[in-house]
């Protein structure tokens, strides 16, 4: 049973500061929450929402575009 369960719509941190959607994060990123590094996976929380507004730029998926319709955990 996987430890980690990502939201697909959700927005997470990966990898050297990639942003990515939850449809696109890898493999071990979805079984174990941490990316092939070993660096924990990390939502994309209102307030980074927030702070990219402030600094004019839009939170997307890296892979697909999608932006932050939903935050995982709220």
């Amino acid at each position: 049973m996987p430890k980690f369960n990502p939201e697909p719509s959700a927005l997470y941190f990966t990898d050297n500061g990639c942003i990515l959607c939850g449809e696109h994060l890898g493999m071990t990123a979805r079984f174990t929450g941490r990316d092939i590094s070993g660096q924990r996976i990390v939502a994309v929380k209102p307030r980074d929402l927030a702070e990219f507004a402030r600094q004019d730029f839009v939170c997307r998926c890296e892979q697909c575009g999608k932006g932050a319709h939903s935050v995982a955990g709220v």
